[in-house]
């Protein structure tokens, strides 16, 4: 019987890929601490599992659990977890229940005759109450002889050895002396691989153990063993159980391919080569692999390391369609803030906001793909699928808006500027894969939802999360929105609806922040050029600022604003940019000025000196249009209709 171990964040293609393989489920989420300690977590996975009828063994609690420890409260604590185990196992419809020796097997003499025994009765008891199949794993066992001395002590036709070829690869005996010693109670294989000192559950054929070797001992052990063998791929993700069920059918290994011939037992007797020094090698190999595969996931993601080291030709090129969310994020005036700060100051500040980033956007399942220059660039649903990837980007986005305001007050005690970021989701149809040239090759994705998302994100100021329709469609009404924006972006034909992200299922992050405006005793005149498409334009205007806070300014100007314009200010023979965020008076043959909401995106530094000179009124702290505008999406315009929906622009 093969079976497979689903992971809670996917399950669906492992039902999927289960039913077109005809595979089994052996159950291991149940035995984390966590699920043990939720219990609408372990209700809703065994509900899943019950609905799939596939799951046929259960891989019962072993973290932290010895049900024959010398400690009797310790011991009684385990034993009613192994108990629940079994409990579950019966409500699943599963047959076999997986344990760990738990032997502390560097002890003999009297520890090993007290844990045997304790053992033996303990899992007696199991097996005469539940009526279940019971298998012994080689967890931190050196050897095969605890073990061995529990089978022949037990002489139970319904407790039998689950051998894990991970571990065996982890401890210092041979995989002959292993199946020598078990061959006779050895009914259950757990299959992985590693490099000989963790187990990394990596996908077979990638790290240092021997298969054909592994693949001679199997074919030594007795032919109805082979025949009624359970086996389950422990390789992680997906991906790598597919490569791995690949490398065993590839070489005929294990009873996959090609029908083998069975070998003597006495093989197994045969000492093996002396392979001290091999060991030593491979351990060193091993920590050369690991070193060599934390520098990977530092360039790449641990995910993407993984994919590319755990699956059989892994740098070949080559692409898939798959629909994706895709993130982008953007630091607001970043250009001109770098031009005012030292190289160490400005990577050390990038690091720190970089990091938070990181961490957002793992803590959802994402995967950042590179950053280029001040950006973050990640998307959800690969190389980890992901159903609700929009869900995850969506949240991901929210979380790394809150994030600023920590990112912020480091930055004050550490005498940085603050820093404001927009981000921009889009979803769609993308390839990825490997994409390169023979010289150089990266993971990666392409298609024009990458340039949608990029062309989203430019609309928006420091502190939004702008959604194209795509995305806002797959969330299925779990978001609230404070205001729907038509757009033309550059590119595209059609102007698109992006939607300005307020919450997801209650999580917040509080938006874009404003001051209040100040009224000015008269307006101060500044002269002001039209960035598009990051050109400044030739043509210089005037503008007179009415009311102004740090972060924002009401103007009028002769020439014809949009919302989502970028413009630019000189000040002291710096510059200003700022983008409109609420045309609140257009121009008319009555009167040819343009009024305009201002939302500035990067400040210079001489921006508080001009600030400090302005002479305002006596004034009494009051809410701007903009204001009562983004408190929610009910705010209807100027013009009579709701939200920014009805202003375009065109970059």
């Amino acid at each position: 019987m093969i079976q497979i171990q689903p992971t809670n964040t996917n399950r669906e293609d492992w039902l999927a890929y289960a039913l077109e393989k005809g595979l089994s489920f052996e159950v291991l989420d149940l035995s984390s601490p966590k699920c043990v300690a939720d219990e609408k977590m372990s209700a809703d996975i065994e509900a899943w599992y019950r609905s799939t009828h596939l799951a046929t063994s259960l891989h019962g609690a072993f973290i932290d659990v010895n049900p024959a420890s010398g400690d009797k409260d310790f011991a009684e604590f385990s034993r009613k977890r192994c108990m629940r185990s079994c409990e579950q196992a019966l409500r699943l419809g599963a047959k076999n229940v997986v344990f760990h020796s738990s032997c502390f097997s560097i002890l003999r003499g009297q520890y090993l005759a007290s844990w045997a025994d304790s053992c033996a009765e303990f899992y007696n008891s199991l097996i005469e109450k539940y009526g279940l199949n019971i298998f012994i794993e080689n967890s931190q066992d050196i050897d095969p002889g605890p073990i061995r001395t529990l089978m022949d002590l037990c002489n139970n036709p319904k407790l039998s050895v689950c051998f894990d070829t991970g571990h065996a690869n982890c401890s210092p005996t041979g995989f002959k002396t292993w199946f020598s010693e078990l061959r006779d109670y050895i009914g259950y294989i757990h299959l992985s691989d590693n490099m000989g000192r963790y187990d990394d559950h990596m996908a077979l054929g990638t790290g240092t153990i021997n298969w054909e070797m592994v693949d001679i001992c199997f074919r030594a052990l007795p032919e109805e063993r082979r025949k009624n063998m359970n086996m389950t791929f422990e390789c992680g993700g997906l991906e790598s159980v597919k490569s791995s069920i690949s490398f065993l059918e590839t070489n005929s290994y294990m009873g996959f391919g090609k029908d083998r011939e069975s070998l003597d037992p006495a093989v197994l007797d045969v000492p093996e080569d002396d392979s001290s020094n091999i060991k030593e090698e491979n351990l060193i190999l091993g920590e050369r692999n690991n070193r060599l595969f934390d520098t990977i996931g530092l360039y790449l993601s641990e995910e993407i390391a993984r994919q590319i080291v755990d699956t059989n030709g892994g740098t070949r090129f080559g692409g898939k369609i798959r629909e994706l969310t895709v993130l982008l994020s953007d630091l607001r005036g970043f250009s001109a803030l770098a031009e005012s700060l030292a190289p160490d100051d400005l990577l050390n500040m990038l690091s720190h906001y970089f990091d938070a980033m990181v961490t957002a956007v793992r803590k959802n399942n994402g995967t950042v793909l590179e950053f280029v220059g001040d950006s973050v660039f990640a998307i959800f649903g690969a190389p980890i699928d992901l159903k609700d990837h929009a869900d995850k980007a969506v949240s991901a986005a929210i979380d790394m808006q809150a994030l600023m305001k920590e990112v912020n007050r480091w930055n004050l005690e550490h005498g940085y500027p603050a820093l404001h970021m927009g981000i921009g989701i889009n979803t769609g149809d993308l390839i990825i894969g490997n994409i390169g040239c023979k010289q150089h090759i990266k993971y990666g994705v392409i298609g024009n939802a990458i340039n949608m998302c990029s062309r989203i994100e430019s609309f928006t100021v420091g502190g939004q999360i702008f959604i194209s329709p795509t995305t806002y469609e797959s969330l299925n009404g779990k978001v609230e929105v404070a205001s729907e924006n038509k757009i033309f972006p550059k590119g595209f034909k059609t102007p698109i609806t992006v939607f300005d992200v307020k919450a997801l299922d209650g999580k917040t992050f509080g938006g874009a922040k404003s001051e209040a405006l100040k009224k000015l005793q008269s307006p101060v005149r500044l002269s002001m050029r039209v960035v598009s498409d990051k050109m400044v334009s030739a043509d210089v205007y005037s503008a007179d600022v009415i009311k102004l806070s740090c972060t924002e300014a009401i103007i009028y100007t002769r020439t014809a604003l949009r919302v989502f314009d970028d413009i630019r200010f000189d000040i002291y023979g710096q510059r200003l940019y700022g983008k409109v965020i609420q045309v609140l008076q257009k121009r008319s043959p009555l009167d040819p000025k343009t009024k305009c909401l201002i939302r500035f995106t990067s400040i210079p530094s001489g921006f508080e000196k001009w600030y400090n000179s302005i002479k305002f009124r006596n004034y009494r702290m009051e809410e701007t249009e903009y204001g009562k505008r983004s408190q929610g999406s009910s705010h209807s315009g100027l013009d009579g209709r709701k939200g920014l929906g009805n202003q375009e622009r065109r970059q």
